[in-house]
């Protein structure tokens, strides 16, 4: 997941009007540029991969004698966070993921007691064929000692 912000762009114009197309800029993001970036004669900045956060954007000139302007010009930028990049979306995502989390226990368990009681089932049809193998084994048993009984 990418925390950066689309392609910004700043333009800027020229307070020097004798020579428009030999003026000169440079220009930085405070909090984001550690120098000034020569832009030639472009009135343009591009910034790509910009973190929310308030920056200063300041931008300088020089003209036809070289001379640049240390005031220049500045302006307050700032880059809110997607909402991918708030504290509100993990938080939710966090929820999303317990309630997975629970709904897979809650499976497993329904699973463990359904073949709890399907075993269940199953042992008391077995004790039941028990007790009729046993009551069946009693019978035969009383009626062989009574045939060997009437043989002899």
């Amino acid at each position: 997941m990418s925390t950066s912000h689309p392609i910004r762009k700043s333009k800027f114009p020229s307070s020097k009007l004798t020579s428009p197309e030999k003026v000169r800029f440079r220009y930085r993001l405070d909090g984001f540029d550690a120098d000034w970036i020569d832009g030639g004669v472009r009135r343009e900045a591009f910034y790509t991969s910009l973190p929310p956060d308030t920056y200063t954007f300041r931008v300088i000139a020089a003209g036809d004698d070289g001379v640049w302007n240390e005031t220049g010009a500045v302006t307050a930028v700032t880059i809110k966070p997607r909402f991918s990049q708030t504290k509100t979306f993990y938080l939710l995502l966090a929820a999303a993921g317990a309630l997975v989390v629970l709904g897979l226990h809650r499976a497993r368990v329904s699973g463990l007691r359904a073949r709890e009681h399907e075993l269940a089932r199953v042992a008391e049809e077995r004790r039941w064929a028990l007790v009729a193998l046993q009551e069946s084994e009693a019978q035969f048993r009383t009626l062989f000692e009574n045939v060997n009984e009437g043989v002899y």
